[in-house]
């Protein structure tokens, strides 16, 4: 039966045929701008899957996901799904306070609101809590899975006109002659294929080659199935001249009672590849020349529509005799009422096949394989590459069943025809192999029909079964001719075939010594249900199946299945176990095919029980730095709550990141005493994060999946984080005014903060003398300007100082005079994170010297300063307890006990010329006797003077006689000792007294403050005489 327009049918009315013209014309008047319109939705919604908020939330555009009831959230459309327990009365009037607004029959689903003046989340506590309530869940929004070429994911579509791009042809053959598990004999180009169609873009089609459908035109001629096959979408376009003869009546949920038009573009395009009209001479040619396409709308131009009305399309079309279902629609979330709808089909033996999303470069290992694909009874397919390897852009996971063309070249919106990437382009591919499988064998149960494309599949990736392809590449023309296979030969371990740990699986046991084997690789330390259905045909009854486990560590599981057995549970580790299948009795000789359907949920963290806010496991205490907590949501509804002690006033950060797009995580903060604070600002995979103000004191941290009321156990983790960052109190305070000023004690670090805005900080520096006041400053964050001022005891502003961009330090080095001065210091913006430090180190000028206030000889050294005799070594300094030199002391020397007068002696030192300072003292010192060179020609003029050296220049210069003597006047000075005589005389004298014990120590270096008391007792024995 084809679709009706107008009214629903077609007549021969020329006056109701050219009304419907101009419908046309007018719809296509206004595709330009719902595109536009649609492009803004859909940047919306990549804005907010990316983990950000959205900028503009448009109509139907995506946020975050968020579902506590009271949450004003755009992924749900405020209404939940509730199922009654089986035997359960399902009087509505037993729900205090709900508005049954319709029931699905099918399913025993009623959609339900809070009544007006609910508390909502209040009320949704209390259904979650009825005992007789199998679950309430809320109603989420679905979209379509079409590709993105912009970020490498997935949005919204959008309407398409006609455009016929061209596209490259692929070389694929290789790749279908190089199966791992199946070989062919080399394929004959398209040309020489028997059957091949006359349509005009097949050369586009390099996809057909692919997947094995050009070869399979002589296997089935003229590519036909009288099964209907829904295609759940936006609707298809129905004058389409590749499509039309193949469309029958549809059904359109947006806009009841009228036709499915698509007005997006996206069903035009799967509608396409599963079944464009081939051999007719125009545009392309679909998988499938001839079928009965079913367009279910149920999605609107901007292609979202919600939970509730993906469930009604599917169950309308099974109700009106669809075969297949294909759906291009997907989200990350679980939910219980796909689930039963997925079953339902089932249970009608109706194949559902779906795409597995695209996200997986821009989610990278977090993508997993999206709902409805993800549900073990549906058919989930990912995608394929034109030279026939994965493509990596699809998602990846266990529930992944088969992998079809990415790329494909399909009809348009209009008319026309266009490129097309993504998994929801390749799961028509499948469905229309299915159709195939199907017509020529209409015995087979979905079932078979899904595992006999698995088993043809042809392996392109990761060798047998992987998480990118699942079980390879279909292939259509090997589905057509392979017979059933039920994964033999599998008899032992060795031969294990891999068994998914979510997925459904078919096999057969033949007879009593027939042993199934399969491999398992769980991703996680969890637990594995198994739940296995044997179909002995026309018997009601099999016998008895043993199954057992084998984990590496040698232990073990077992159960034993007879008809309606049930599922089991079994703990599993991380890594690889075995399970065996065989009849219990070993002497059987039956033939059992059956299906083994899997399913998979995380073990419960370290930190369990921890359910309860009374339960909260106690994390160490946090006084500064961070803790890290990995758990995992190991059961439905699951929430874990953690207690930290604080121990310092700071910030405390934290984020709670998760390894997979299937968890929506949510945080809730809650002190002892105050407000709790929740968290929950992005979607799902994205990192949430807080930051917030504490004070010492225990503090409740509960972490959850939010992406339902009682979420469904995820595979994966979380990880917590939490890092106090702490903040400072200022000791100097109160001192924001200068008469509040803080005394500085010179040598002393002084640490505050700005913690509010115009915060100012005043000090106070006493000098008792004229000093030089080093002023330092750092620790400032590198993006705060801090400014320094200075002002004397007038309170006269000196110099204003400014830590430079990028610095985090002030440093300035004055010259005061004695008296009160003040340092005030302020920020251009506040911070408490970090301390700045401010030291002063005062150096009282003595004689002119900062350096020698207090030191033994200061007295020596004014005095000699006020002869004029000495002036240091620049900035102030004279450093007494450096070295002199040898031309420093002679300078002194000729300067302070005569010798300048004298002539100048003639002198040749290898290591001095004219141009050095002290060359004309040493002229005159070397003249009048008082030094002379070293060995080799040398005078050393930067070579440090000893005690013994400096004796013998000063008894020179003052004209001493040496004083030989039989014994040293000196416990450390021979009698032999080059100077001895000389120091003897010197401390006959008078100038010389040693040090404590008798010693003189000739040969150590004297300083400039031993040379100084030296020289001063020198002059004054000169002026004495």
């Amino acid at each position: 039966m084809r679709i009706m327009k107008g009214n629903g049918w077609r007549t021969g009315n020329h006056k109701e045929a050219g009304a419907r013209t101009d419908r046309r014309q007018q719809r296509r008047s206004i595709a330009v701008p719902a595109a536009m319109l649609a492009c803004v939705l859909a940047a919306g919604s990549l804005l907010g899957e990316m983990g950000g908020p959205l900028a503009t939330i448009g109509a139907s555009a995506p946020s975050n996901m968020q579902f506590s009831a009271d949450a004003a959230d755009v992924w749900t459309t405020g209404s939940w799904l509730l199922k009654w327990r089986e035997g359960a009365e399902t009087d509505p009037a037993r729900l205090l306070g709900t508005v049954v607004l319709s029931r699905q029959p099918e399913t025993g689903v009623d959609l339900v609101v809070p009544a007006d003046g609910e508390d909502r989340q209040r009320w949704l506590d209390r259904l979650t809590a009825h005992p007789d309530v199998e679950y309430v869940h809320p109603v989420g929004k679905v979209k379509l899975l079409a590709f993105s070429a912009d970020n490498g994911g997935e949005q919204a579509d959008m309407t398409s006109t006609a455009s016929t791009p061209a596209v490259a042809a692929t070389e694929a053959e290789a790749a279908l002659q190089s199966s791992a598990n199946t070989q062919s004999p080399a394929a004959p180009a398209a040309a020489d294929l028997p059957g091949k169609p006359d349509d005009p873009h097949l050369d586009r089609q390099s996809y057909l080659k692919l997947i094995g459908a050009d070869r399979a035109w002589a296997l089935a001629p003229g590519m036909a199935t009288d099964l209907t096959i829904a295609v759940v979408d936006t609707g298809v376009d129905l004058d389409h001249p590749d499509l039309k003869d193949n469309l029958v009546q549809g059904i359109n949920l947006i806009a009841p009672g009228k036709p499915p038009e698509d007005d997006n573009g996206h069903g035009t395009r799967v509608a396409g590849v599963l079944a464009a009209i081939g051999n007719n001479g125009i545009g392309t040619a679909g998988v499938l020349w001839k079928a009965k396409i079913m367009p279910v709308k149920a999605l609107d131009e901007t292609g979202f529509g919600d939970e509730k009305m993906l469930g009604e399309a599917i169950v309308k079309a099974v109700d009106a005799g669809a075969k297949i279902v294909v759906l291009s629609v997907g989200l990350y979330r679980y939910s219980p009422y796909m689930q039963d709808i997925a079953l339902y089909a089932e249970k009608n033996d109706v194949l559902l096949v779906a795409a597995s999303g695209n996200d997986g470069l821009q989610h990278g290992r977090k993508a997993v394989v999206k709902y409805p694909a993800a549900y073990p009874t549906v058919m989930a397919v990912s995608g394929a590459a034109a030279d026939g390897s994965p493509e990596r852009r699809a998602n990846a996971g266990p529930e992944n069943d088969i992998a079809a063309a990415w790329e494909v070249y399909t009809t348009a919106l209009g008319g026309g025809y266009r490129k097309e990437e993504g998994t929801s382009m390749a799961a028509p591919q499948v469905a229309a192999a299915a159709a195939l499988v199907w017509t020529k064998e209409p015995h087979l149960k979905a079932w078979q029909v899904r595992e006999r494309l698995m088993q043809t599949a042809q392996d392109i990736g990761a060798p047998g079964r992987d998480d990118q392809t699942g079980a390879g590449l279909l292939r259509v023309d090997l589905a057509l001719k392979a017979a059933a296979n039920p994964r033999e030969p599998n008899n032992t371990r060795q031969e294990a075939a891999a068994l998914p740990v979510v997925n459904q699986i078919a096999g057969a046991l033949s007879g009593g010594s027939d042993v199934d084997w399969f491999k398992i690789d769980a991703p996680h330390d969890g637990w594995m249900t198994f739940a296995f259905e044997g179909h002995p045909g026309e018997k009601k009854a099999y016998p008895a199946v043993s199954a057992v486990l084998h984990r590496k560590d040698g232990t073990s599981a077992s159960a034993e299945w007879r008809v309606d057995a049930g599922q089991v549970e079994w703990p599993v580790k991380r890594g690889v176990q075995w399970l065996e299948l065989k009849f219990k009795n070993s002497e059987e000789t039956a033939v059992l095919p059956y299906t083994l359907t899997t399913g998979f949920r995380m073990a419960e963290d370290e930190y369990e029980p921890n359910d309860a806010q009374a339960f909260a496991h106690q994390l160490k205490n946090l006084t500064d730095g961070q803790l890290k907590v990995t758990g995992t949501f190991h059961q439905q509804g699951d929430q874990d709550w953690y207690a930290v002690t604080i121990g310092q006033t700071g910030d405390l950060k934290l984020s709670l990141a998760v390894d997979t797009m299937r968890i929506d995580p949510s945080l809730l903060i809650k002190p002892e005493r105050g407000t709790e604070q929740r968290v929950d600002d992005y979607g799902e995979g994205a990192t949430e994060r807080a930051n917030i103000p504490v004070t010492p004191g225990r503090y409740l941290i509960r972490v959850r999946d939010a992406s339902s009321a009682s979420a469904h156990s995820a595979a994966g983790t979380y990880t917590l984080t939490l890092e106090l960052e702490r903040r400072h109190e200022d000791p100097n305070e109160p001192n924001d005014r200068i008469y509040a000023a803080t005394p500085l004690a010179p040598d002393t670090e002084y640490r505050g903060v700005f913690a509010v805005q115009g915060d100012e900080d005043w000090f106070r520096l006493k000098l008792d003398s004229r000093s030089i006041v080093t002023v330092t400053l750092d620790g400032v964050p590198a993006d705060r300007r801090v400014r320094m001022e200075v002002y004397d005891k007038r309170q006269q502003l000196l110099e204003t100082v400014e830590t430079a961009p990028e610095t985090a330090s002030i440093r300035i080095e004055r010259e005061y005079d004695e008296g009160s001065h003040y340092i005030r210091l302020t920020s251009d913006r506040p911070f408490d994170r970090s301390l700045y430090r401010l030291r002063v180190n005062v150096e009282p000028l003595v004689g002119g010297f900062r350096d020698i206030a207090g030191h033994w000889a200061e007295d020596s050294i004014v005095k000699l300063n006020a002869l004029g005799l000495v002036s240091g070594t620049g900035d102030r300094r004279f450093e007494p307890d450096r070295g002199i030199s040898r031309a420093e002391a002679t300078a002194l020397l000729v300067r302070a006990l005569g010798g300048s007068g004298t002539p100048a002696a003639t002198i040749a030192y290898r290591d001095l010329d004219e141009s050095h300072w002290a060359y004309k003292a040493i002229q005159q010192a070397t003249a009048a006797g008082i030094v002379n060179g070293l060995p080799g020609g040398r005078f050393g003029p930067s070579n440090p003077v000893s005690r013994a050296e400096a004796a013998v220049m000063i008894g020179r210069a003052l004209g001493l006689a040496p004083l030989n003597r039989a014994s040293a006047p000196f416990n450390d000075l021979s009698p032999n000792h080059w100077a001895a005589s000389m120091i003897n005389r010197l401390k006959e004298e008078g100038l010389l007294s040693g040090y404590p014990g008798g010693f003189v120590r000739p040969d150590e270096r004297i300083s400039r403050a031993e040379f100084s008391v030296f020289l001063l007792r020198a002059v004054e024995k000169r002026r004495l005489n």
